[in-house]
């Protein structure tokens, strides 16, 4: 099994699974499968007589079906897929206005341990595909019942080509409501899914529906970044040669992509003029990355910086009586532009979106709280020639004036 899966998602459920970093199991009754983990996969009549022990045939029966009915009830499933182009698994979710995170399983793996329930799958196993006629009998087959019971599907699946992990009689402890679900006044205990919390490193990419809604695929791929600064981004597109969609990998951008955003970045106005900060800071980066003061696309926020930003203030803005040279503001509004990515020490995106409730700008609630900026290794390489360095430099010049 390759050791890349993909959990297909609406927008609400990959923000969620984003944010809280999290891969959520659902309760093996709640699918839309009728069929799924049902007992009605395994005959259960037709009792030989040495399994009788005294009883009628419809008591053993009965007995036999109930346990694995008492399986399905105490077993929670997450299902990931093997491909990411399925046109049909796009359709179901959202209708192609969906996401779909590309999931390293190795990574996964050492997440998951006998801490989440009795027992536990840290790697998936494949769905098989059958038809329902063809059920093993119980009392004559050599056949793992349970497992036939987790990981058989009817036909009509296959184009899922779906692997699953399970965890059997979850820790409470790791169970939880979905935000919506807190409002019901009665719910059915098998409604609480199960969250097993993952690593940055194992969210390997993420792939954005073909209709995705533009101020939703921002905010996901501004989480995506801020998890997992490596994180691969792709859009998905229809296939003008076939009924497919097709990815194509994102924030690949060149010199004439940074010199648009640079000449366009999202900045605050005062009386007519627009605030100068984010492009001080971006010249002040430059200028500490030509004389190798900088030396990775790690930017922090250090006294350097500083220093730097406030000699280039007085360099290109001079007097103002509008905006007042601080440093932390634009190195932490600079997260809004796609370039840039803010990296907290701990909490993720949920640690960025809890101090924007307060006072985020000052210097030391900056060094206290974020570990760096992160900007795009295409920005960071292309900025190692000087002609580049010069080019993008007099972009942000002309802007401020």
């Amino acid at each position: 099994m390759s050791n890349l899966l993909y959990k297909y998602l609406d927008v609400n459920g990959a923000i969620m699974m984003l944010h809280y970093s999290n891969l959520m199991y659902a309760n093996a009754t709640m699918f839309n499968d009728p069929f799924d983990c049902h007992p009605s996969l395994i005959d259960f009549s037709n009792v030989p007589v040495d399994a009788l022990r005294g009883w009628p045939a419809d008591v053993i029966e009965d007995i036999e079906s109930n346990r694995h009915t008492n399986y399905r009830n105490d077993l929670w499933i997450c299902s990931l897929s093997k491909v990411y182009s399925s046109i049909l698994m796009w359709s179901y979710y959202n209708k192609h206005e969906g996401v779909c995170i590309g999931l390293n399983m190795d990574k996964v793996a050492n997440c998951i341990d006998v801490r989440y329930g009795m027992m536990v799958t840290p790697y998936g196993r494949d769905v098989q595909y059958r038809d329902v006629v063809n059920k093993p009998n119980y009392y004559i087959d050599q056949e793992d019942f349970f497992n036939y019971q987790v990981y058989t599907k009817a036909k009509a699946w296959e184009h899922e080509q779906e692997v699953r992990l399970f965890i059997y009689k979850p820790s409470p402890m790791f169970m939880s409501l979905l935000p919506f679900q807190h409002d019901k006044n009665e719910f059915d205990q098998k409604e609480i899914r199960t969250f097993v919390r993952l690593s940055a490193e194992c969210f390997e990419s993420i792939y954005l529906g073909v209709k995705i809604d533009k101020e939703r695929k921002e905010k996901i791929v501004q989480l995506a970044k801020t998890l997992n600064p490596d994180i691969k981004v792709y859009q998905m597109n229809i296939d003008p040669q076939s009924f497919n969609v097709i990815e194509k990998q994102e924030m690949s951008y060149t010199l004439s992509d940074y010199i648009e955003l640079f000449s366009n970045l999202h900045t605050n106005k005062q009386q007519g003029k627009k605030a100068p900060h984010k492009a001080i800071m971006l010249i002040s980066v430059i200028e500490l990355i030509a004389s190798r003061h900088i030396h990775s696309n790690h930017i922090e926020f250090t006294e350097e910086l500083e220093s730097c930003f406030s000699k280039n203030w007085k360099r290109y803005v001079v007097e103002s009586f509008i905006f007042k040279p601080k440093a932390g503001t634009p190195f932490w509004h600079l997260n809004s532009e796609p370039f840039w990515q803010l990296i907290p020490f701990e909490g993720g995106y949920e640690r960025i979106i809890e101090l924007q409730k307060g006072n985020p700008y000052s210097p030391s609630t900056i060094r206290k709280n974020i570990k760096y900026a992160v900007i795009d290794n295409n920005l960071y390489e292309l900025l190692q020639d000087e002609s580049n360095q010069a080019t993008l430099r007099d972009i942000l010049i002309n802007s401020i004036k």
